[in-house]
């Protein structure tokens, strides 16, 4: 039972975490625009809708670099109770003006490099990170427009819609987009949305025929802010990626 669940994780990550983009509300034009904290949300559910498992991870951004946790999924318990715990395993920086990206051991301005890729893949997943490219996950065609709704006091409209990689005849989205100025650049969706001036900030796969959902991501801004040690560890890995281009 523990294999065949953490097996199942594993196999359909990447229909969980398609168009892995953040979202900021900020500014809208190309780069991210000044600083902030987000976290992004990742659930998986049963046939019934009872979660598989949920994840979190924080995200720090400063001009135009990012800042990610890295965490892994790891279980203990047995074929009567599975605990699924994410411990953090590292970090994630990328540079979209030097158009490269590092993972990092610890958030210290001074951390040991694990990992440098560049230039960024604009066809493939790298650590699940695909906000760079505007190539993955199109929509074939307009959504269907559906009511619109309100949570925390924000109006947001929903469509339906699928990606080109897609079969609709197995696979639906319902996509919240947020129109209040959010940065485009980290949206869920970078096909519809700029179109309608939108921001998708939550994004929920559905199986064809199913009421519940199958898996979702949503994207929450947290901070339009830094501490002070947040910020020289940033800097310093700008310097550090300037170094070694």
């Amino acid at each position: 039972m523990v294999y065949s669940v953490l097996k199942k994780v594993a196999l359909n990550n990447c229909l969980i975490c398609l168009a892995y983009f953040l979202c900021s509300c900020s500014s809208a034009d190309s780069s991210i625009s000044q600083r902030g904290i987000l976290e992004i949300e990742m659930q998986q559910f049963n046939p019934d809708g009872s979660p598989i498992f949920k994840q979190i991870k924080r995200i720090w951004y400063q001009d135009s670099s990012v800042v990610q946790e890295l965490r892994q999924i790891r279980s203990t318990g047995n074929s009567e109770k599975l605990v699924l715990d994410y411990p953090l395993v590292g970090y994630l920086y990328i540079n979209l003006p030097l158009n490269v990206m590092y993972e990092f051991s610890n958030f210290s301005d001074t951390s040991h490099i694990i990992k440098r890729v560049s230039p960024l893949p604009q066809d493939q997943l790298e650590q699940g990170w695909i906000f760079y490219s505007h190539t993955l996950f199109r929509l074939t065609s307009n959504p269907e427009l559906l009511k619109d709704t309100i949570k925390d006091g924000v109006s947001y409209k929903q469509i339906k819609f699928h990606f080109d990689k897609e079969d609709p005849n197995k696979w639906y989205r319902i996509g919240w987009l947020r129109c209040d100025g959010c940065n485009s650049l980290f949206s869920l969706e970078h096909d519809y949305s700029p179109k309608v001036n939108c921001t998708m900030t939550k994004n929920i796969a559905f199986k064809a025929g199913s009421p519940y959902p199958y898996g979702s991501l949503e994207v929450r801004y947290l901070s339009d802010t830094l501490t002070d040690s947040q910020k020289k560890v940033i800097d310093a890995w700008d310097n550090l990626a300037k170094k070694n281009l």
